[in-house]
Order: C-alpha cells, then sequence, then structure tokens
C-alpha cells in the first residue's frame, strides 16, 4: 500500500509539472514581429495571422492560395505576415528563402515568393537570371546579395522565433496567439480569425 501510495504522489506531482507547463507554453504563443517581416494587409489589422513556411514544402505552397483568399475576404481587419522557417530536412529551402529576402532589398519580395513556390520542383537549378526578370529586379544586385548572405540574419532570427515558440513543422500558422500546425483550409482559418473578431 505504501508503494502504491508513493506512486500515485509521484504521478501527481508529474501531472502537475506537465500541466503547469504546457500553461507556460500557451501563454507563450505571440509570436515576435520583427521590423523586417514582410506582411501583406492593414499593419494595425485587429487579427494578424504569421506564417512559419518553407519555399520547398509542398503544404506550404497549398496554403499560398488559402491565404490569400482569406486575406481577400478580410482585408482591412487581417494583415499576413511571413517567417520563414526552412527546415533542415529540405536542401534548397534556406537558399530559396535567401533569394526572397535579396527580393526584397529591391521592394519584390512577394513577387519572388510567388516565382519560389511556383518553381518549387526545381528550386536545386534555379536559373537566377529568370526568375529575377520574372520579379522585375536587378541580377547583380540579387547575386550580391546572396554572395554576402545578407539575410541570413533575418532568416536565423526567425528560425530562433520559431523554435522558442515550439514550431516543428510547415506550415504552422499562428492567428494571433492561436496556432494552426499544418494544411488547414479557408474555413478553419476563418473560424479561428472570427473567434478573435468577436
Amino acid at each position: 500500500m505504501l508503494i502504491i501510495g508513493v506512486l500515485a504522489a509521484v504521478i501527481l506531482i508529474v501531472l502537475m509539472f506537465s500541466a503547469f507547463g504546457t500553461s507556460q507554453r500557451i501563454k507563450d504563443q505571440n509570436p515576435k514581429i520583427f521590423a523586417s517581416d514582410p506582411y501583406l494587409g492593414n499593419s494595425k489589422a485587429k487579427v494578424t495571422l504569421v506564417i512559419f513556411t518553407d519555399f520547398e514544402c509542398e503544404f506550404c505552397q497549398a496554403e499560398v492560395q488559402v491565404l490569400k483568399n482569406v486575406l481577400s475576404t478580410y482585408q482591412s481587419t487581417v494583415r499576413l505576415v511571413y517567417k520563414e522557417y526552412p527546415l533542415p530536412t529540405h536542401q534548397n529551402g534556406y537558399r530559396a528563402a535567401e533569394i526572397a529576402r535579396c527580393a526584397q532589398d529591391q521592394g519584390k519580395f512577394w513577387k519572388m515568393h510567388d516565382i519560389l513556390f511556383n518553381n518549387q520542383d526545381t528550386l536545386d537549378k534555379l536559373d537566377l537570371d529568370k526568375i529575377s526578370k520574372d520579379a522585375g529586379i536587378d541580377v547583380n544586385k540579387l547575386k550580391t546579395c546572396l554572395d554576402a548572405k545578407s539575410a541570413d540574419t533575418k532568416i536565423e532570427q526567425n528560425i530562433a522565433e520559431g523554435q522558442r515558440l515550439g514550431v516543428t513543422e510547415t506550415p504552422t500558422l499562428f492567428v494571433n496567439e492561436k496556432s494552426l500546425t499544418g494544411l488547414n483550409d479557408e474555413v478553419s482559418i476563418e473560424s479561428a480569425i472570427e473567434d478573435k473578431l468577436k
């Protein structure tokens, strides 16, 4: 009986600490938004969507159009903030993130964002001249930025933020502090938005 009592006490303590840890994580689910983070929509919107994404992730590619549709529906009440989170298992995700961020320096982040996702199957052999022309940017400036690793600080900052939040997969979307992992449809995202607009 004594052994059973001790085991019960140990289990209770473990559960209490586990519950406390979960509570702390839930309270800490507001992503930090950095000045360099690209965004679409109203900067003062009541609801902020923060997407942790990877250009080599198929589900992330599918989520792009879903999020565009959601933004079209909510326009002035929602903004979408981009955070790259290239997974270690994807060989080309980090390089693609660098290209997108270097395009941001020339004011063409979202154009390059779409080009990279549309060329997801060939990220390992991108023609920089072609994608620069398609995005309307100077390829020499792009190459200089890439060679200098100028975008890496921004990328590493968002990877660290994702790790702080406990992000383990892409896409991971935050609707204010509420996290939605994996590929979500418009209904799920809009339901979370409506909850925050109440």
